[in-house]
């Protein structure tokens, strides 16, 4: 069993979880790659690594208004990258101008550099996308008004482009919301992307925080607000809502710890709340709006044995280590999947509807997908709920009902990736 040290640890080129299972990580000092298998995760970091490679197989944007159309990404076993959504921008691939809306929400191979390269990690934000490979090279696409491509300028691309690596490092573990992008590179974070109360940045920045975080990070994800990223030492910091509240033109983040929060294994950041998973199968909840800033426990967890979180619009998930799905928070769009509106749920309740399936993925906002595996055939499948942003066999050709009104999906439908045309 090899054990990286920290040092090695901010060397370290790139992160991913090979599609055999074990993962796989390229340092750079040593110029050689280590596979780990599940039963040698022997440290923190590596399981936080290991979360962020495997948890970030489906992005959606949180949003699904007429003004805000949905947009997102799904990476299937193989590594390939699809794409769907009414934001053309997002999509990639080549889209006739008069293309109808199914052939916008069915899910097709992204093209261009994409189609050479195997993916593990997408993100993206309102009209943007980012995409990292398995080797570590990072792909932007989509709008880029306030840079949020990360490519020094202000130019839309249509198609995926690749990002200048990190000081010659490539990322380990990247995130987007809304205009901004985020990725973890040597140990470091770096953000870029645009806010409504600072020059844009189109260039990527390291955040820096005070000398007591002299710990590598290993993951990290961004909201609206906030921030919030997890270094070696299991520690969480955090910055907001301004990038860390720059100072008229300096980029000098205030970053800082939690205290209240140790030993983490993964965050989530959505738009108004995040989710703190402990080593210890805990999960803390913070409130972006909050003046006291103190992270509360979830409760009804206790015996899930939860291994991963994730944050949707207003609505939050646990997956348990046997793959068991728990939902609560609002439901009127459908989003807890349990075939009804229910306006509120305060706590966690299992989703009967996909219990015969080990839940390896999800994503999304109001709209949500997740990545499934069969008990039945143990191959992958793939469901949405909420409201309606990818096409299914059984559903309308439209998102929008007859008055105007978005289509929702109160329990998961199961849909499938187009074929290339």
């Amino acid at each position: 069993m090899y054990y990286l040290t920290y040092g090695e640890l901010a060397r370290v080129n790139c992160v991913s979880k090979t599609f055999g299972g074990a993962v796989q990580i390229v340092v750079s000092s040593l110029a050689r790659k280590f596979e780990l298998s599940g039963h040698q995760l022997g440290t923190r970091w590596l399981r936080q690594m290991e979360l962020a490679a495997c948890n970030a197989r489906v992005a959606m944007s949180f949003w699904r208004t007429r003004v805000y159309p949905c947009a997102g990404l799904i990476v299937d076993k193989n590594g390939a990258c699809f794409s769907f959504g009414e934001r053309r921008v997002v999509l990639g691939r080549e889209v006739s101008t008069d293309a109808r809306y199914r052939e916008l929400v069915t899910p097709r191979r992204v093209g261009g550099a994409l189609l050479s390269v195997r993916v593990s990690q997408v993100a993206v934000g309102i009209d943007f996308a980012l995409t990292m490979s398995i080797d570590g090279g990072l792909f932007s696409w989509g709008s880029n008004r306030e840079g949020q491509l990360g490519l020094g300028d202000l130019i839309t691309r249509l198609m995926p482009t690749p990002v200048p690596s990190f000081d010659g490092r490539f990322p380990t573990c990247i995130a987007a919301s809304r205009t901004r992008a985020l990725a973890i590179s040597g140990g470091n974070v770096y953000v870029w992307g645009g806010s409504m109360r600072r020059p844009n940045v189109c260039i990527p920045f390291r955040l820096v925080g005070p000398a007591e975080a002299s710990a590598p990070f290993v993951s990290a994800g961004v909201g609206t607000y906030i921030g919030l990223a997890i270094d070696a030492h299991g520690s969480v910091w955090r910055w907001g809502d301004d990038w860390g509240r720059l100072e008229a033109n300096k980029l000098t983040p205030a970053l800082y710890r939690v205290p209240t929060l140790q030993h983490a294994v993964q965050v989530s950041v959505g738009l108004r709340h995040s989710h703190v998973l402990l080593a210890s199968g805990a999960v803390y909840a913070c409130d972006h709006f909050s003046t006291e800033d103190l992270p509360i426990l979830v409760a009804g967890l206790d015996n899930a044995s939860v291994s991963a979180v994730f944050v949707g619009h207003k609505t939050s998930f646990a997956i348990s280590a046997a793959g068991e799905f728990f939902a609560w928070g609002a439901g009127k769009r459908g989003e807890l999947a349990t075939g009804t509106r229910d306006p509120r749920r305060p706590d966690p309740a299992r989703v009967e509807a996909l219990h015969s399936h080990k839940i390896v993925s999800i994503g999304g906002g109001v709209g949500l997908i997740a990545i499934a595996i069969s008990a039945d055939t143990g191959n992958e499948e793939f469901y949405t709920w909420g409201r309606r942003c990818v096409y299914t066999s059984d559903g309308p050709a439209c998102a929008y009902t007859s008055n105007g009104v978005f289509s929702t999906l109160i329990e998961p439908r199961r849909f499938e990736l187009g074929t290339d045309h």
